[in-house]
């Protein structure tokens, strides 16, 4: 809960939630991202860069490759943890 109260107005600003959500709504409407409640993407994808980012500056040195570790939670979020098989 410390971490909560230390770093939850950063979580709780929807600056990047925003601007996020705008993309995702313009992807929705090329056809590229399915449909899918833009606001609701921005905060799940917000959130996950935010969690990243906490973990990565709370060791020294750092403790993984940021730009990795943020391309995979985008690679997760984006396509999924499905496979495109229906269970059998």
């Amino acid at each position: 809960m410390n971490a909560s109260w230390r770093f939850g107005a950063v979580l709780q600003d929807p600056a990047l939630g925003n601007e996020l959500a705008q993309i995702v709504q313009t992807g929705v409407a090329r056809g590229e991202v399915r449909a899918t409640d833009p606001a609701e993407t921005g905060v799940l994808l917000a959130a996950g860069y935010f969690s990243t980012v906490l973990r990565w500056i709370s060791a020294d040195p750092e403790p993984f490759s940021l730009p990795a570790h943020i391309d995979n939670v985008l690679d997760i979020v984006l396509r999924g943890i499905l496979t495109d098989q229906a269970p059998s």
